[in-house]
């Protein structure tokens, strides 16, 4: 094999101007050092000059740190327009502006879903709370090395997100594993999974162990010490790991056995593993294929195929080595495989016998290094270069070797040398800057998160095999795997041309909605609304609850349950205008019909199913003297806010059909909180009222137009069907629908509700009447 000394011509130079893509990041820069220190050149000058004068080195420290903090900040929402967004992003820079990884990869995804959150507003709570991981374990890894000596690693499990199934991702042991790259493996993983339309939710781990240099026994010494804390938070329902960079099946079957052995379980807690005990065909292929896979269903979507495609591929481990195989099988020219320390060049593309040497060079030793392999016809190049710098015509570029391993420089080279394609066998080997390059000069680039998934897929297809006790083929494997493989393009390609975005943003959008809308369907977060009417209405409350006192019926709700506490100083929410009812007379009707049962009403006007949660887990139950029966109305605000945004009828419906799943999650959560926390007590669910979809002054909040059907219908009848189904099926609850007396002809009866939202007096008397034999019956218990 030739060395780059004979091969001068066939390296590009590297552009003459300095990199400025960072290899590990964002790049942070400070603001002008001048302002804190005049005439001192950089920032040690500054240091010295002072500490010098005033002896303030911690002031300088602080100041310095303050411009960094502040142009990072600037760096991480350059081009966000959406306020809220910006604001989430830098809430994540504030907590976490150490982790040039995570951060690396937050802003990536969130630029992409900008147009989502123009068009489905409803959703930014959401990426809010997926961008914090549900749960990040930091252990220690104690093992004794072949002399006897006690070494020391850290170990670590990111679970993200198990939103659409239990945690699944790799672990990594490699000396550069820190939280940050952890934190943005996972966040990666949750879409990548989510692409794949298995079920499988996003985690990461691994230590910063170094597998390389080890003997065998250090190994298993070490992972055995590694399962031996991991093994308390994972199981194949809750997380399921599988193996990455320096976790391969020596690593997996170490890992496994120490499980068992501590657990007493034969179970597919770990995937990646051998054959022979219930691992999958084509696990090792599976990413590199996948790679292939994908690239190919993009080919064939313009026409095109893989035959004669000038291919450059980093890496020498599975993905680069499998990526190149069946490269070779669908007739492409593989020209450049490489490791950390060079690459070698193949002037006519590896032979099928050049690969294959490859291989079992490094079969028989995994830490063998690419400038061993030997032929004829190759150039190594050392020195840490890298394949991309090749001067020859390029069609497309496989980085398969490891984060950020295409920079702003690199990213020119394969531009000039007429790449059109760039396909991420690794996870996120581009950096922002090097991807804008991508963008600006028309080049596919297809992301990590689609294109390398083929690895969790297949681990995911080894999750099934295990449940079913059954070992597919490795002809269905494969079939399966190139199935999901289009099913991943369709999907990104279909939400790339809905708004109209690249392929990179499309995958990012077809993973995060499907993830997203599982989390609106399982239930938000309770939402905090603490204030006046808060505190007044707890501070009565916690009066009433005391031996010989409190209430014996509760009504919870929203502006509507509100207005039986008529106009008091907590707010005005009966006040008199065109889009408001009149409260004048509400509250002698809930003293007519429930006085004797000694009434409360904890109703919030603007309160939603998630606000109502919040109060419930935050001291507005009784503790002491419980109510037989608890009242319970809420809803229609859901309604107000998720349909608000949309741009016509059809729109509105789409997204009351979406929110669907949530609103009724957290009323029935609300339902299951009363039931616990109150033993005795009964509970009765009120329909969501017929409402108007909203004109003049009360456009926003839905009031004043009297039509009936509208764009609510529909959701209005779907919620209250869902509700009765749970009450029909829940000891202890009742549920009634008393909209059909609301309504006169084709439109809400306005004498019942002036302003098509809250019932007047005659509205509630109605109301009443309606649930008054079912309260008697509740309360009789």
């Amino acid at each position: 094999m030739q060395t780059a000394l004979v091969a001068k011509p066939i390296v590009a130079a590297r552009p003459a101007q300095p990199r400025a893509a960072s290899r590990r990041g964002l790049r942070v820069v400070a603001a002008s050092k001048r302002d804190v220190v005049p005439k001192a050149a950089t920032l040690e000058e500054q240091i010295s000059a002072m500490d010098a004068t005033t002896g303030d080195f911690t002031a300088l420290q602080k100041a310095v740190k303050q411009m960094a903090t502040k142009a990072g900040t600037e760096g991480l929402v350059h081009g966000i327009k959406n306020p809220e967004l910006r604001q989430v992003l830098t809430e994540v820079f504030m907590k976490d502006q150490d982790q040039q990884e995570f951060m690396q990869a937050v802003r990536e995804v969130a630029v992409s879903l900008q147009p989502v959150f123009e068009k489905r507003p409803e959703l930014l709570p959401i990426f809010k709370q997926i961008v914090e991981p549900e749960r990040v374990i930091t252990f220690r890894v104690s093992w004794l090395d072949d002399a006897g000596n006690l070494q020391v690693n850290r170990g670590f499990r990111v679970q993200y997100s198990s939103a659409i199934g239990p945690y699944k991702g790799g672990l990594r042991f490699h000396p550069s594993v820190n939280l940050s790259i952890m934190k943005f493996l996972a966040f990666e993983q949750i879409f990548k999974n989510s692409l794949t339309t298995l079920p499988m939710g996003g985690g990461k781990g691994g230590s910063d162990f170094d597998p390389k240099g080890k003997s065998d026994a250090e190994v298993m010494r070490f992972c055995q010490s590694f399962m031996t804390e991991l093994q308390r938070h994972i199981s194949y329902v809750q997380d399921v790991p599988a193996g990455d960079i320096g976790v391969g099946a020596r690593e997996i079957g170490y890992l496994f056995g120490q499980y068992k052995r501590i657990t007493k379980n034969y179970t597919g807690v770990l995937t990646g593993k051998g054959q022979e005990y219930g691992g999958s065909e084509i696990r090792p292929e599976a990413t590199g294929y996948g790679a292939v896979l994908f690239v190919e269903n993009v080919l064939k979507d313009k026409g095109e195929s893989l035959k004669g495609k000038r291919c450059l591929v980093s890496g020498a481990g599975n993905v680069a080595q499998y990526c190149a195989e069946l490269l070779l099988e669908k007739g492409a020219i593989v020209l450049s495989l490489s490791d950390s320390q060079g690459y070698v060049y193949e002037p006519n593309g590896f032979s099928k016998e050049q690969l294959q040497a490859v291989m079992d060079m490094k079969k028989k030793n995994n830490s063998a290094r690419i400038s061993e392999y030997k032929s004829d016809t190759a150039v190594y190049v050392g020195d840490r270069r890298k394949p991309w710098e090749l001067d020859c015509q390029v069609d497309i570029a496989f980085p398969c070797a490891t984060q950020n391993e295409i920079d702003e420089a690199d990213a020119e080279l394969l531009i000039k040398h007429g790449c059109q394609y760039v396909v991420e066998g690794a996870n996120m080997p581009s950096t922002n800057e090097a991807i804008h390059k991508y963008n600006k000069a028309g080049i596919v680039y297809c992301p990590g998160k689609a294109a390398n998934a083929g690895g969790v897929a297949v681990s995911g297809l080894e999750m099934t095999q295990n449940r079913m006790s059954l070992n597919w083929t490795r002809e269905e494997v494969r079939d399966k795997l190139e199935r999901i493989m289009k099913d991943i393009y369709d999907s990104a390609m279909g939400a790339a041309r809905e708004y109209n975005v690249d392929l990179a943003s499309g995958a990012n959008i077809a993973g995060f909605t499907k993830v997203a809308d599982a989390v609106k369907a399982q239930g938000a977060v309770p939402t905090a609304r603490p204030g006046e009417c808060w505190n007044q209405m707890l501070g009565e409350l916690q009066a009433s609850d005391r031996p010989g006192k409190g209430f014996g019926l509760i009504f919870y709700g929203d502006s509507i349950t509100e207005s039986l506490r008529g106009t008091d100083k907590c707010r005005d929410v009966c006040m008199k205008s065109k889009t408001r009812s009149s409260c004048k007379g509400i509250p002698q009707v809930l003293q007519k019909y429930f006085g004797v049962y000694r009434p409360g009403v904890m109703g919030m006007s603007m309160d939603e199913s998630a606000h109502l949660l919040w109060r419930l887990m935050n001291g507005q139950i009784p503790r002491v003297n419980q109510p037989k029966t608890v009242v319970l109305n809420i809803g229609t605000n859901d309604l107000t806010n998720c349909a608000w945004s949309a741009k016509n009828a059809i729109k509105k419906q789409q997204a009351i059909d979406l929110n669907t799943p949530g609103i009724v999650a957290r009323i029935q959560q609300s339902v299951g909180l009363l039931l616990q926390q109150m033993p005795a007590t009964r509970v009765l669910v009120l329909g969501i009222l017929p409402r108007g979809t909203g004109s003049g002054k009360g456009a926003k909040l839905g009031m004043n137009d009297m039509t009936w059907p509208s764009h609510y219908t529909q959701g209005i009848a779907n919620i209250n069907a869902l509700l009765k189904a749970y009450a029909d099926a829940t000891p202890r609850v009742e549920f009634i629908d008393c909209g059909a007396a609301f309504i006169k002809g084709n439109k809400i009866d306005a004498n019942l509700m002036a302003d098509a939202v809250h019932p007047t007096a005659a509205g509630w008397d109605k109301l009443a009447v309606c649930m008054q034999p079912t309260v008697a019956k509740l309360m009789a218990y």
